[in-house]
Formats: C-alpha cells, sequence, structure tokens
C-alpha cells in the first residue's frame, strides 16, 4: 500500500515523504520526474532519493541531462535492494506550461551526454534502461569500465537527432556480460539511412564485436523510413533464440548466426 511513490516535481514532497514513512522498511517502487532545471528542486529530489536508497527496489528518473547528471553523481548511498533503473530524458512542465530552460543550450559535457550511476555500485541490479537525447551524445560513459555482471536486461532508447555512437554502445554491452534480453529503440533521426542497401555503414567499420553469450531474446524498432541493420554484425550472439525486428526482413542478412540456431529459433516481424 505505501511501496509505491510518484513525485513530479516537488509539490507533493512533504506528503510523498510522509507516505514513504509509512512503509518503514518495506521495498519501495520510486518514480521521480524532475522538474525544469532549478537547483533547489534538484537538491531536495536528490536527498529524498538519498534518504530511502536503502528500500529502493524500482526507481525511474526522468528530467533534463542536468538533472540526470546530478543523481548520477550526488546519489551516493548504498542501494542493495535495488533491482530495476531507469533513466530518460524528458521536461516536466511547471504549472504555467513551461518545459525549456537554458541547459538545453548548454554544451558542457554533463548536460549534453546522459550520465547514470555506475551500475557496478548497484549490486541487486537486473534491469537497466537508459533513454539518450542530444545530437551528440556518448553513451553512459561512467558505465565503461563498471562491469556489472547482475544485469540481464537491457533497453536502450535513442531520442535525439544524434546518431547512435556504436562504439560506446559496444563498450557498454561488454560491461553486461549476462545479458538474456536486449531491446533498442531509435527515434527519427537518430540511426543513420543510406540510399544504397549496399553501403558501408561508416558507424561500424572498425569495431570489434560484443560477446553476448547468454542473449536469447533481441528487440528493436526503428522509425527511420529506410533503416541501417548494418550494427548488428557487432552484436556476437551464440544462443539468441527470439528476434523482433522493426517488422523488416532486412536484419536477416545481418545476423548470419541465426541461420544455424535451428528449429529452437522463432523470429518475429519477419
Amino acid at each position: 500500500m505505501w511501496s509505491v511513490v510518484e513525485l513530479h516535481g516537488v509539490r507533493q514532497l512533504a506528503a510523498a515523504a510522509e507516505w514513504i514513512s509509512r512503509g518503514k522498511s518495506m521495498p519501495l517502487d520510486l518514480v521521480v520526474h524532475f522538474p525544469r532545471c532549478q537547483e533547489e528542486a534538484i537538491s531536495l529530489l536528490v536527498a529524498l532519493i538519498n534518504r530511502v536508497s536503502h528500500r529502493l527496489r524500482t526507481l525511474e528518473i526522468s528530467g533534463h541531462n542536468g538533472s540526470l547528471y546530478r543523481v548520477a553523481t550526488d546519489w551516493i548511498e548504498p542501494a542493495p535492494m535495488l533491482q530495476t533503473l531507469s533513466t530518460s530524458y524528458d521536461v516536466y512542465e511547471d504549472e504555467d506550461g513551461q518545459g525549456w530552460c537554458n541547459c538545453d543550450d548548454d554544451p558542457t559535457d554533463e548536460i549534453r551526454t546522459t550520465c547514470i550511476r555506475p551500475p557496478s555500485s548497484l549490486p541487486a541490479l537486473r534491469s537497466l534502461c537508459i533513454s539518450v537525447y542530444g545530437d551528440e551524445w556518448s553513451t553512459v560513459p561512467e558505465l565503461h569500465g563498471c562491469v556489472s555482471s547482475s544485469i540481464q536486461d537491457l533497453t536502450l532508447s535513442f531520442t535525439g537527432w544524434g546518431l547512435a555512437d556504436y562504439a560506446s554502445v559496444m563498450r557498454l554491452l561488454e560491461c553486461t556480460p549476462n545479458l538474456t534480453s536486449l531491446r533498442f529503440k531509435f527515434a527519427y533521426g537518430s540511426s543513420c539511412e543510406h540510399e544504397n542497401d549496399t553501403a558501408e555503414c561508416d558507424g561500424v567499420v572498425g569495431l570489434k564485436p560484443a560477446h553476448l553469450p547468454h542473449l536469447r531474446s533481441l528487440h528493436v524498432t526503428n522509425s527511420q523510413s529506410r533503416p541501417c541493420f548494418q550494427w548488428l554484425r557487432l552484436l556476437d550472439t551464440p544462443h539468441l533464440r527470439t528476434c523482433n525486428i522493426n517488422n523488416s526482413q532486412a536484419w536477416q542478412k545481418e545476423l548470419p548466426q541465426i541461420t544455424r540456431l535451428g528449429s529452437g529459433y522463432s523470429a518475429s516481424g519477419s
């Protein structure tokens, strides 16, 4: 009864704190929508996350990259029970309907780059969802080198106009070797297109595949009119069993290992 709390900014912060306290030591599922980049509001919300960190089972946060960066750097309390972490670029509008703020034009890395707390500090983490926004983004630099063997489900959603940085994506996947389920979501403008299907994609040239020995399920959605699937060559998935990619057969030539899976393999969207 007291285990699910959703906050839109700080207007109901006192009530939410009371609600949370009634849950005592029960596991907590917390959703926090950060308002426009207001320092005081951000500090209050991050402080709340730290106070309840030991109880967190699920944490979903959304806001400008500046807010997400503050959570990544200032949320420092242990979260031994956290199983699901979701972070996404979004803008909660305040009472006057305003959602735009100066940080949208800020060129600094902490604003232009989506950041999260290193998963290696979250020992029970099983599911990680990252929604990246930006026209020159680099995927979660704090994650590089922070191997998390506990993560089994990973979702990467690219919502900006910048092309996906596949080199960063491959480094991220190498840090999660025990994945069993992987989802990619590409918004319009976030992946490359080729007029000629035989053209080589510059974004994948020279990159080494990510070895995902336990991956069983792959799901990809891409809103491009002529989406490029050449990056699929970078996925070494010897035990893949379920593949659903954008209701298209174009992916088949990019995942040659599928042909070796035999009758145990099922595909959707073909």
